[in-house]
């Protein structure tokens, strides 16, 4: 083969990876608690919330990219310390950690529940609910000391499942009937349960450290890859909301707010009454594939960001510091996806990789000053609507 075909075949790989990696790292828990408070705003004002949060999470990552590029940083936490001030610093790394520790809480939570449920179908067992949180605690290990190669590849496999089964799970059910009135409900008081899950949803940027150094400092090449993640992800989110709204709203009541409060997922709700085990297994896997990749992206992320903090710490201790504070939190919160989802999307992942970036970035020259200032404003409205909220739920 040619030199500049395998050129070409090589940079079409990397295209696809990054891709690939962006869809599994957005596609994660948010997509199985979307359909639930989707319902309770209604289909029409959630899809218009979501195309402004999809490009404001691409512009966010754009930002970011530029961010890493431009002051020659591995890492993101790299880039705040060369670029923000010592409290500025500070603040970013307590939310990274607390960020990622309460998502991998929730995550390990309603994985292993999962796990349970498709092995007790499949197999027509009882597990023990222990033995599913060693395996994906295991499986968070193996990501850990996983090659990049490694990574790459089974990130892959297991993204293509996701969609695979998504699609499945689509045509399975295509042939229900259609409510129109459903489309109709609308409740914008709502709203404020909506907007965090969809920030969270489209929360691809810890993995941007990775792929900057995947794609060569290419800003150009990477920026192409978030537009077109970002693209997919949009489009699989319309579908699949537009799906359970139209057609299954009325015998599963999704907008009823007990359902938030309860914790329940999507997936959940769609297998009452179900006797059909493949059925059940096939909205499982799909809720398991969905939480299992984001989990592959965060942990690889977390390893990036706190192995530059902690330089002088043992790898090994770095492992254990990310793996251990999750699973005492899960101990001691399990009902804790709504609210991880709802704490995450609105505060802390609006504070790290929207709010400190764009600080960051300011101080360099020859950037859009009006856009980064109009990003700033926004970001600091909904952190401050997204305490308030939080603050009165706690009084």
């Amino acid at each position: 083969m040619p030199v500049q075909v395998r050129l070409r075949v090589k940079k079409m790989k990397n295209n696809i990876n990054g891709i690939l990696i962006i869809i599994g790292s957005s596609i994660g828990a948010g997509v199985l608690g979307m359909p639930i408070t989707c319902s309770l705003v209604g289909l029409i004002p959630s899809v218009i919330l979501m195309l402004i949060i999809a490009l404001y999470m691409s512009e966010t990552a754009k930002i970011i990219t530029r961010l890493l590029i431009k002051t020659q940083s591995e890492d993101l936490s790299v880039a705040f310390k060369k670029n923000l001030s010592t409290s500025n610093y500070t603040i970013s790394l307590i939310t990274y950690g607390f960020l990622f520790i309460t998502i991998i809480a929730a995550y390990i939570s309603k994985s292993s529940t999962l796990l349970k449920t498709i092995i007790d179908t499949t197999a027509y067992t009882n597990i023990n609910i222990n033995i599913c949180y060693i395996i994906i605690i295991s499986t968070m290990i193996l990501i850990l000391n996983s090659k990049n190669t490694q990574f790459k590849y089974a990130n892959n496999i297991l993204t293509i499942a996701l969609i695979s089964v998504f699609l499945i799970i689509i045509l399975q059910n295509s042939k229900s009937e259609i409510n129109i009135t459903n489309i109709e409900k609308i409740n914008i008081n709502n709203i404020k349960y909506v907007y965090p899950i969809l920030i969270t949803s489209f929360g691809f940027h810890n993995i941007l450290p990775y792929l900057k150094n995947e794609f060569k400092n290419n800003e150009k090449k990477l920026n192409k890859s978030i537009n077109i993640g970002i693209i997919i992800t949009l489009l699989i989110y319309i579908i699949w909301i537009s799906f359970i709204i139209i057609f299954k709203n009325n015998y599963y009541k999704l907008d009823d707010i007990e359902n938030y409060n309860s914790d329940k997922i999507i997936t959940e709700l769609l297998i009452i009454k179900k006797n059909n085990n493949l059925t059940i297994t096939i909205v499982n896997t799909f809720s398991f594939l969905a939480i299992i990749t984001t989990i592959f992206g965060i942990t690889i992320s977390m390893n990036f960001f706190f192995k530059k903090i902690f330089t002088e710490i043992p790898e090994k201790i770095i492992k254990i510091l990310i793996i251990i504070p999750p699973i005492i939190l899960m101990k001691l919160n399990t009902n804790i996806f709504f609210t991880a989802l709802e704490i995450s999307g609105g505060i802390l992942t609006l504070t790290i990789f929207g709010l400190m970036p764009i600080i960051a970035i300011k101080k360099q020259k020859n950037e859009n000053l009006f856009k980064l200032n109009f990003l700033y404003i926004i970001t600091v409205i909904i952190i401050l609507i997204s305490l308030t909220l939080q603050i009165k739920k706690i009084i």
